[in-house]
């Protein structure tokens, strides 16, 4: 599965019901899993975003279908980057150089 790091803003739907907050980060947990995603964590932060996601999916089109679900409901918007782990990071490197794939 792909790790995705996703940036959270809430709009100001999600501001004036904050308070649902958690209840619809439990929604979104359920939510991936019926796309066959993961949410590994949810985190709520200070500074320029309001929280991060931690998620896993299949392959890019998942996690772009699951996270413009997400965004459709109004309450938060989403930027998403693709993570690599160490293996994936060398494997990428080698094959930079010319080495494998």
């Amino acid at each position: 599965m792909a790790t995705y790091v996703v940036l959270i803003t809430k709009t100001q739907k999600g501001e004036s019901n904050i308070k649902d907050s958690t209840a619809r980060a439990a929604a979104f947990h359920e939510e991936a899993q019926r796309f066959g995603a993961e949410v590994k964590e949810i985190y709520w932060t200070l500074g320029q975003y309001d929280g991060i996601v931690l998620l896993e999916a299949p392959d890019d089109e998942t996690a772009a279908a699951l996270l413009h679900r997400l965004s459709s409901k109004g309450s938060v918007r989403t930027q998403a980057m693709r993570g690599f782990s160490a293996e994936e990071m060398q494997t990428i490197l080698q094959r930079a150089e010319g080495n494998g794939g």
